[in-house]
């Protein structure tokens, strides 16, 4: 009996990775990552309200995260926290509270770069190309949020 082949789908399919370089110190960075109040300025696309639910970032520890549209849906992602190595890198899972609740992986990196941080972002095992070239719209917007949080300019207006 012949077993039945299957095919992989390729990395580059279920896997985005998008780097960005801050005009701000590496600790000021990590604690825009890491610190609650923080992330309640800058989190989600643009055009959306962050709300933060629960946020410890701590190995083992949970988050719970909510983006709010204008017109007032609000889309909910959780997961916890894998690894973190303070202002190197955060590790933690993703699942969104609506639809098949498929757990992903997202992985920060933290580096020093000339005039700045450098962020890298890779957020992988997608189940489809769709899944991750929405998610690679989402983050590259929520970067450019977390750019002018960092700037001091507030959340960016979609």
């Amino acid at each position: 009996m012949a077993l039945a082949k299957t095919k992989e789908k390729p990395a580059a399919d279920t896997k985005l990775d998008i780097s960005r370089v801050f005009k701000a110190p590496r600790g000021k960075v990590w604690e825009a990552w890491t610190d609650p109040k923080a992330i309640a300025k800058w989190w989600g696309p643009e055009g959306m309200i962050p709300i933060v639910e629960k946020f410890e970032a701590k190995v083992g520890k949970v988050y719970r995260t909510g983006m709010r549209a204008a017109n007032g849906d609000t889309v909910w992602v959780s997961g916890s926290f894998k690894e973190v190595v303070r202002e190197k890198r955060l590790v933690f899972s993703w699942a969104w509270d609506h639809g098949d609740r498929h757990v992903t992986k997202v992985t920060v990196s933290f580096d020093d770069a000339p005039g700045g941080t450098k962020v890298r972002l890779v957020h992988e095992l997608f189940l489809t190309k769709d899944d991750r070239d929405n998610h690679e719209t989402g983050w590259a917007s929520t970067l450019t949020c977390l750019g002018a949080a960092l700037a001091g300019k507030g959340k960016a207006a979609a």
